[in-house]
C-alpha cells in the first residue's frame, strides 16, 4: 500500500535528528521551519517556479517528518505539540495549493484549476476525516494518500513538469482516501 512512507523514512532520520538535538533545536522549532518552508513553496509555485517550489516543498516535508521523531527522541511529545504540528501542516498545505491554484488562474488553465481545487478539497478531507473520526474512535489512519505521499506526489509533479497530471492523481486518490476513512469509521462505530 502507498500510504506508509513515514515508517520507512523515520529510521533514516535518526542521525539528523540526533545532531539537531545536540545543537539545541527543538521539535517546535522544526515545525516552525517546516511551516515557513511550506509557505515559501506556495509562493514559488504561484510565481511559476515549479522546480524550486518542489525542492522547498521536500524540505518542508522533511521537517514535518523530523519534528515528531525529534519530539520522541527528546521525550517531549505532548498533545499540544501534535496539535500545533497538525495546524501548521494544514496552513502549509493550503499555501501550496493556493500557490498552484494562483498559477493556473493567471495562466488561463481552467481545467487544471478545477482539478487542483478537487485535489485541495481531497487533501483537506483526508486530514479532516481522520481528526473527526479520532474524536469518536481510537484510530483512523487508514488510506493510501497521507501527507507524506501527497507531498511526494506534488514534488514529482513539480520536478517532472507534469503538475497537472499529479494534481489529477492527487484529486482522485486523496478523495478516495477520505472515502476509505469514512467507511472505516462507519464500520468501527457500528461495532460500538
Amino acid at each position: 500500500m502507498i500510504g506508509r512512507i513515514k515508517p520507512k523514512i523515520d529510521p533514516l532520520l535518526i542521525p539528523v535528528v540526533s545532531r539537531l538535538i545536540r545543537i539545541g533545536m527543538s521539535p517546535n522549532g522544526i515545525t516552525a521551519i517546516g511551516f515557513l518552508l511550506g509557505i515559501l513553496s506556495g509562493v514559488m509555485f504561484g510565481m511559476g517556479y515549479f522546480i524550486a517550489g518542489g525542492v522547498v516543498l521536500l524540505l518542508s516535508g522533511l521537517c514535518d517528518l523530523m519534528d515528531g521523531a525529534m519530539a520522541k527522541g527528546m521525550n517531549m511529545t505532548s498533545m499540544f505539540g501534535a496539535f500545533i504540528d497538525s495546524v501548521a501542516d494544514r496552513y502549509s498545505d493550503a499555501s501550496i495549493f493556493i500557490g498552484i491554484t494562483w498559477f493556473y488562474l493567471w495562466n488561463g488553465k481552467e481545467l487544471a484549476l478545477v482539478i487542483t481545487t478537487l485535489a485541495f478539497l481531497g487533501s483537506f478531507m483526508v486530514s479532516y476525516t481522520r481528526a473527526r473520526a479520532e474524536s469518536i474512535i481510537p484510530k483512523c489512519d487508514v488510506g493510501i494518500m497521507e501527507r507524506p505521499e501527497r507531498l511526494l506526489l506534488l514534488a514529482i509533479g513539480a520536478f517532472s513538469g507534469m503538475m497537472e497530471e499529479a494534481m489529477g492523481i492527487l484529486a482522485v486518490l486523496s478523495n478516495f482516501t477520505a472515502l476509505q476513512r469514512i467507511i472505516y469509521a462507519w464500520k468501527q462505530m457500528k461495532k460500538g
